[in-house]
């Protein structure tokens, strides 16, 4: 049986997202997903898109600061 977490904190749901987009899991799972474990806490598919769109623009922003400090 799957336990549902309530409260998740938005960071523990950023840090997943972060994870499972790495991955390379489409929208739509990570969606599946999250919806499994912390029940509905995405009202629409669109927040999600937002936070995976998020997570990729933090990726670039952290890969072009490693490149501007190792250089």
């Amino acid at each position: 049986m799957d336990a549902i977490i309530t409260c998740p904190a938005s960071c523990e749901v950023i840090s997943v997202i972060r994870f499972l987009h790495a991955e390379r899991v489409n929208a739509a799972e990570i969606r599946r997903r999250l919806c499994r474990v912390y029940g509905n806490i995405m009202s629409d598919a669109e927040n999600l898109r937002m936070g995976v769109k998020m997570c990729t623009m933090r990726e670039v922003k952290d890969d072009i600061q490693l490149m501007n400090s190792t250089s």
